[in-house]
């Protein structure tokens, strides 16, 4: 396998496949002298967008494979990839059209469709969680039986918060799977989006009216974020998720992850082998990804939660300001088919805090004044602002607000990230719709 260097990337032509405003993703490809093109979805496009790429194919229906095709049609790349988990499936689509290096058609669907994820587990023997797919609260009955409550019930479309639900009791199961499917069926956007039009049948049951109850798996939450090329993996740090409950909330989403996680060498080698076995499960390559599993440190275990074929949100801040690794060009090396080139041997802790809402509503004020006049806060991200519709993670809402911070210790991002998010979240005042 040939490595790139800098000299040699230089006008190699790079099809991004969706992007939403975050140009922090195009600099190292600009800055090696690349030349970067954009297929996004009519819904999403912006004007700003037109100063960042060279070409922009703009589709009414991303989702429509004839649309796609009839853009390709003699177009030449050297590397097709995306940022976003609505997309995975398209860049395999594409690469395969244009002959350029990514996962396999055959597997890409196990990363989009969480039911085939499982199922590529159990059959390949990676330890992960007991599940079944429902449409109904009947369907999950034999799960019940086998392992009482609680219980997990999750949207199938790909690794995402929204629509994950922690369930106590049968009302609560009903209650659950009833509004989000419900929910998903009036669900606009991407993230739902299922390539259409293509030649070949794609195996999977429909991510609107389908769902996955799962066994509660406990643990200590971990993700593991790593670039596969020609098979073979290169990990970057562990990270550690702080979750609602050790903040005194109760929500289904992940509050703060913290990277690296003080772990011995021993337990970081059962989490990274765990790891290792999930993407050759489902057949990662030539991209980033963005694994979670839950480790049992009394019994040194590690199970699967799930995994995708992109790089976890703010992963590549994470990196640069732990390692000072160049996460976003790996993951166009990784797609060109080479060696990332990625620094991993962190040498400073960040933490990443996503906050949301604690009531659903109309978002009427939000203070994060905290937040101003420090030296160690990066990247503050707002999501939604006032007179947004705002709510929990378990109702389908997206965070407000998002900021990095950087510290000496694993405990001081720790107690610092907490201290922060806790104080902007209290602060959320929000009105009835």
């Amino acid at each position: 396998m040939i490595t790139h260097n800098l000299m040699e990337l230089t006008g190699k032509r790079i099809l991004f496949i969706g992007f939403r405003g975050k140009h922090s993703h195009l600099v190292s490809a600009r800055d090696a002298g690349m030349e970067l093109d954009l297929l996004i979805d009519a819904s999403e496009v912006k004007d700003e967008y037109k100063s960042d790429f060279g070409t922009i194919h703009v589709l009414d229906d991303i989702f429509d494979w004839r649309q796609i095709e009839k853009v390709l049609e003699g177009a030449q790349y050297d590397a097709v990839l995306t940022r976003f988990e609505d997309f995975t499936l398209l860049v395999s689509a594409v690469a395969e059209y244009l002959g350029l290096p990514s996962v396999s058609m055959e597997d890409a669907p196990k990363f989009r469709n969480k039911y085939l994820m499982r199922k590529a587990f159990a059959e390949s023997g990676v330890p992960s969680a007991d599940f079944v797919l429902v449409t109904s609260a009947e369907d999950a009955r034999p799960l019940v039986e086998k392992h009482g409550f609680p219980l997990i019930v999750k949207q199938i479309a790909g690794i995402h918060s929204k629509y994950v639900a922690r369930v106590e009791n049968e009302e609560e199961l009903n209650s659950t799977i009833r509004f989000f499917l419900d929910a998903l069926a009036g669900e606009e956007g991407t993230l739902l989006g299922q390539l259409h039009h293509y030649p070949k049948e794609i195996d999977g049951p429909d991510y609107r009216n389908h769902l996955l109850v799962e066994e509660c798996i406990t643990g200590e939450e971990l993700t593991v974020d790593a670039f596969v090329v020609n098979g073979k993996p290169y990990l970057t740090p562990i990270c550690k998720y702080v979750l609602p409950e050790d903040m005194g909330f109760r929500d289904h989403h992940l509050p703060i992850r913290i990277m690296p996680y003080d772990l011995t060498a021993e337990e970081q080698d059962i989490v990274n082998t765990a790891v290792i076995q999930s993407l050759k499960a489902l057949g990662a390559n030539y991209c980033a990804t963005h694994v979670e599993v839950f480790f049992d440190r009394a019994k040194q275990e590690c199970r699967l939660i799930e995994v995708a074929s992109r790089g976890g949100g703010f992963r590549a801040e994470m990196v640069q300001h732990t390692c000072g690794g160049d996460f976003d060009m790996g993951l166009i090396r990784s797609a060109l088919g080479t060696d990332p080139g990625v620094a991993s041997t962190p040498f400073l802790y960040a933490a990443v805090a996503e906050v949301f809402a604690p009531e659903n509503g109309i978002l009427k004020e939000i203070d994060y004044s905290c937040l101003n006049g420090q030296n160690a806060i990066f990247s503050v991200t707002h999501n939604r602002n006032i007179g947004d519709m705002v709510g929990r993670a378990s109702g389908g809402h997206s965070f407000v607000l998002k900021f990095l911070l950087t510290a000496d210790s694993y405990e001081e991002a720790d107690s610092r990230s907490r201290e922060l998010l806790l104080s902007i979240r209290n602060s959320i005042r929000t009105e009835p719709i």
